[in-house]
């Protein structure tokens, strides 16, 4: 008889055993975002960070993520996370895992909904609060030239000839994750700090000297899988599926 060797094939480890192996949450699953950035700190210094280096925001007030029509046939918007600033400004920030057609049309009718609520009843004078859609991507939106990798993109309305802006008032800024290639050592800015832990969380175990400080200690604190809830776990396994 004759006898063959078969390798065996390596056994798939599940997503379930794949947290119970990591010291920290992933931050691009639905569970993990909400859980980072509901924390008003972090969302604070990361929004200051990456959106507004200006023009610090100095508090938040986190707003119902659910926005609705007019009439009840109407399609309503679901954010992943919606909050105002001190000065009444709105900040939509989302986490996207995957491409989706017609993204940028998605973004406009989502802050369609940001501007129309801030219209009163009776006589208005049309000022509008400036709306800001800040969206974390995992994929690949542009594909960049060989000279340039625009990690963080941020877009306006600008009046074409003068390429001067039109208004200030809709802001979208669209983070590029896959293109963050920075190893730990590379790290030059909180910005390079946010998107490295933003991608690489679920790879460490500590938190390294690169990205220490009181704000980032905060974020892998936060993160920790232990301090999770027993309900919190599931939530989050059934997230990473």
């Amino acid at each position: 008889m004759k006898h063959t060797d078969k390798k065996q094939a390596p056994l798939k480890t599940s997503p379930e055993n794949k947290t119970k192996e990591a010291v920290y949450i992933n931050p691009l699953t639905d569970f993990g975002f909400k859980k980072v950035f509901g924390d008003k700190e972090l969302l604070i210094a990361f929004l200051n960070d990456i959106v507004m280096p200006e023009n610090r925001i100095t508090d938040v007030s986190y707003c119902p993520t659910e926005q609705l029509g007019d009439w009840e046939s109407e399609r309503k918007a679901v954010y992943d996370l919606l909050c105002t600033n001190e000065k009444g400004e709105a900040f939509l920030v989302e986490m996207q895992r995957a491409p989706q057609k017609f993204f940028a049309d998605r973004l406009l009718f989502y802050s369609s909904f940001l501007i129309r609520n801030q219209a009163p009843k009776g006589t208005w004078n049309f000022q509008l609060k400036a709306v800001y859609v800040v969206s974390l991507l995992n994929f690949i939106l542009y594909e960049e030239k060989a000279d340039e990798c625009r990690i963080v993109s941020k877009v306006y309305l600008t009046e074409e000839a003068a390429r001067a802006k039109f208004s200030d008032k809709l802001n979208f800024i669209l983070i590029e994750l896959p293109k963050f290639r920075k190893k730990l050592n590379e790290l030059e800015s909180n910005t390079d700090r946010w998107l490295y832990c933003l991608k690489h969380l679920t790879e460490l175990r500590k938190v390294p000297p690169e990205v220490e400080g009181r704000i980032f200690r905060r974020l892998f604190e936060i993160a920790q899988i232990k301090k999770l809830t027993r309900k919190e776990m599931e939530t989050y396994h059934k997230s990473v599926l």
